[in-house]
């Protein structure tokens, strides 16, 4: 111990005490007397204690840098990240740019090529005596037209009254024309025929209220016949025809011996039909008795 503590010895033959800062004669009393003295301990054990706090704090100081470190690392992560995203949408827009660009490269060629291809049939119809060659075959094709061909010459066609020569300017343009307004003619007629046909699939349910017609009803002999002979209600509108029509398609799908009343319910007291009780007319207006709703009788309080 004496060699670790009392380490300076000093000109005059003493040793010198680092934790007391105190010079100690060479001899063995004194050291022992210096070391067991309770200043000596105190001393001591203050300079463990800042020993071991200067540890502590040089620990925490490298955990601080380690997560100084850390923070730093994943900063340049995140860094690296975003500019890795702003270069991917830069490559996203660019290629968008590029590929618009070069759809329109090829709309203006194929714009160039198509007004080519009109020049050249232009200068073909002209070098054939067609006119400015603007009439094309689309409009001759006809297939309930009737043209007839006269003679060999397939130039030479008859259109009704008239013929026409097609090597003729003048004669291609009235002929195309007189093709173009049968082409017109047709169309509006077929339009004609659809408006007819989905006016006549509309049902009776759309006619007003004024239009139904009321006719008398028997009352039910029994709850059978209210449950089982309202089968045979139906809807007419104003033509007898239709009401025919409505009574025997009813009539054959019900096969009872029981004698077919027909009822005319207008379109707001349809859903209730299962409910009606009585009907009654008196004039010429209808009026409807529904079933009362069973109310069940209370229960008797038991004292």
């Amino acid at each position: 111990m004496t060699e670790e503590i009392l380490t300076q010895e000093t000109e005059h033959g003493k040793y010198y005490c680092k934790y007391c800062n105190a010079y100690i004669a060479n001899n063995k009393p004194s050291i022992n007397r210096h070391l067991n003295g309770n200043r000596h301990k105190i001393n001591y054990q203050n300079y463990v204690r800042k020993a071991q706090s200067s540890q502590i704090s040089n620990q925490s100081n490298e955990g601080d840098q380690v997560l100084k470190n850390s923070i730093a690392r994943v900063r340049k992560q995140l860094e690296r990240q975003v500019q890795r995203q702003k270069r991917i949408q830069e490559q996203r827009k660019n290629k968008y740019k590029n590929k618009k660009k070069k759809n329109q490269q090829n709309e203006k060629e194929k714009e160039k090529e198509n007004e080519k291809e009109k020049e050249n049939e232009n200068e073909k119809g002209k070098e054939k005596g067609k006119g400015k060659g603007n009439y094309s075959n689309k409009n001759q094709n006809s297939s309930k037209i009737q043209v007839v061909h006269t003679t060999t010459n397939k130039n030479i066609v008859e259109l009704g009254d008239k013929t026409y020569d097609l090597t003729d300017p003048d004669q291609l343009r009235d002929y195309n024309f007189q093709i173009l307004k049968a082409q017109e003619f047709l169309k509006q007629q077929q339009q004609q025929e659809q408006q007819q046909q989905q006016r006549q699939a509309k049902t009776t349910s759309t006619l007003a209220f004024g239009q139904w017609e009321s006719v008398k009803r028997e009352k039910p002999d029994s709850d059978e016949e209210t449950n089982q002979g309202w089968g045979n209600l139906t809807l007419q509108g104003t033509t007898q025809e239709e009401s025919q029509q409505n009574s025997k398609n009813l009539s054959n799908q019900q096969n009872t011996n029981k004698p077919q009343t027909n009822v005319y319910i207008p379109v707001h007291l349809k859903r209730y039909t299962n409910k009606i009780k009585s009907i009654k007319s008196k004039k010429g207006k209808v009026s409807f008795g529904f079933k009362k709703r069973r109310l069940l009788k209370p229960k008797k309080k038991i004292n």
